[in-house]
């Protein structure tokens, strides 16, 4: 089960990412499935340089300021972010779409 939805993530991320999707991607699930497994290993079959990969599961206390220089930092190597246990972030959820929100001026 916990290899089957793995593949699953992996399939889905790659799927979207053809297709050109400029969406913001969230895996869900309950604990212990295989989420981070799955992102880990989608990540590792990428060019390394196209993601930035930060996890707030062992920051203390990680603020939107943090989210925040990782977001900017990723942009500015034109990496896409991938945050794990970003649910440990304080609003987290109004931080990333006032940062998608500038990013789509830009563009």
């Amino acid at each position: 089960m916990k290899k089957e939805i793995i593949i699953n993530i992996i399939n889905n991320l790659e799927n979207s990412l053809e297709e050109g999707s400029s969406l913001i991607h969230v895996v869900l699930g309950p604990r212990e499935v295989g989420k981070t497994t799955g992102i880990l290993n989608f990540l590792k079959k990428k060019k390394t340089d196209e993601f930035c990969y930060i996890s707030a599961d062992k920051v203390f206390n990680a603020t939107a300021e943090w989210l925040r220089e990782h977001w900017v930092f990723a942009r500015q190597k034109n990496q896409l972010i991938v945050i794990d246990e970003i649910q440990k972030i304080e609003n987290w959820a109004e931080v990333i779409k006032s940062l998608w929100d500038e990013d789509k001026k830009t563009k």
